[in-house]
């Protein structure tokens, strides 16, 4: 009690579970008392940060010495019995809410809270996603999909899709998350260039022809129904990422330089936005300054450079400007012979490229 007046959240957490095994030890237990302790567990998952507050020992424990985890391993064990513990009991507390036909919006979304903010603490990124989307759709029942109450809700999701390297359906929700924010916010909000730093991320990540508007334009189920008809196909957001980029792009050009990413990254982002666009024209444009950059400044490696040309080739394969394509394919399987001799699976990606071109199929 004294942790959880204090807010020390994780802290009031363990002295919570201790309390939980010494009246479990009882013969029989007080199951009223036990129902006390979890009504107050489950405060604590409702005001506790996502993801980055973990547990002290369950989710650090990939980052300690073999000796240290040894140590700690009684600690570990506490810690996973009790988060399964918890998961059960709340589980079958939704379980008997939704049997009820409970049309109490606010203690369902409550419980998909506190089950969803469980699943990352034990790391469960697939079954926390479930219940907060479970959330995000309980309240979208009574809210608008800009409300900014949906706002954190919208970041979580981003940031488990993230995790998962589900770049798209991240971006979607990271989008989202940024239009509730700038209903409040300027754009040059911190905030608001924190979230772009990420978002620029994913775009260096993510395949430059895996593109979120086609993905949506194809009608592939989203997370919910609810989400599909809500969640407009992203052109605006990506438009208004490419001015962001742009302006940043600018800065960059009068010496004004970013700190959070370089100007070939940048040419990066924005081929590979105006690539999600459909726009192949402005997408070579940034490219070819990609590589004119990296042979003036001979700021690339033998990799990278192929990348480049490789992106370059797939483009101009797309716009059927075929004897570009074949030049710049060819120029990809040379610094790749030179760079990775025994990545065959890359170098015989690209001599099939040479070759559908060479000898296309009739």
């Amino acid at each position: 009690n004294i942790y959880y007046k204090k807010r020390f959240l994780t802290q009031s957490l363990l002295y919570y579970n201790r309390l939980l095994d010494c009246h479990f030890q009882k013969k029989p237990f007080d199951e009223t008392i036990i129902a006390e302790i979890y009504e107050k567990i489950g405060k604590i998952y409702l005001k506790k940060t996502y993801i980055a507050d973990s547990l002290l020992y369950y989710s650090k424990l990939n980052n300690k010495s073999s000796s240290k985890k040894f140590e700690d391993i009684n600690d570990v064990c506490f810690e996973k019995r009790h988060l399964d513990n918890a998961l059960n009991y709340f589980e079958k507390d939704l379980k008997q809410q939704i049997e009820n036909n409970s049309t109490n919006d606010t203690l369902l979304s409550e419980t998909y809270t506190i089950l969803g903010n469980i699943c990352l603490e034990q790391r469960n990124l697939d079954k926390a996603l479930h219940y907060f989307l479970k959330l995000l759709d309980t309240k979208l029942m009574n809210k608008t999909p800009e409300d900014s109450s949906l706002s954190e809700i919208y970041e979580i999701i981003a940031i488990i899709h993230l995790e998962k390297q589900n770049y798209n359906k991240s971006l979607i929700y990271f989008n989202r998350f940024m239009d509730c924010e700038l209903l409040t916010k300027s754009f040059d909000h911190p905030l608001i260039g924190n979230v772009y730093k990420t978002i620029g991320r994913i775009y260096l990540r993510k395949d430059p022809f895996d593109q979120t508007t086609n993905y949506l334009l194809k009608n592939q189920t989203l997370d919910s129904k609810v989400n599909l008809t809500n969640i407009q196909p992203d052109k605006r957001h990506s438009q208004r990422t490419t001015l962001y980029f742009y302006n940043l792009l600018k800065k960059h050009i009068n010496n004004n330089i970013s700190k959070d990413f370089t100007i070939e990254q940048i040419y990066t982002i924005m081929g590979n936005l105006f690539l999600e666009q459909q726009n192949t024209n402005q997408a070579l444009t940034y490219y070819y300054q990609l590589l004119y950059y990296q042979y003036k400044t001979n700021r690339y490696k033998y990799f990278t450079l192929g990348q480049t040309y490789e992106i370059i080739a797939n483009i101009c394969y797309k716009k059927q400007d075929l004897k570009s394509a074949l030049q710049y394919y060819r120029q990809a399987l040379t610094l790749y012979q030179q760079t990775f001799p025994r990545n065959q699976h890359l170098i015989n990606q690209i001599k099939n490229q040479i070759r559908s071109i060479i000898t296309p199929v009739v």
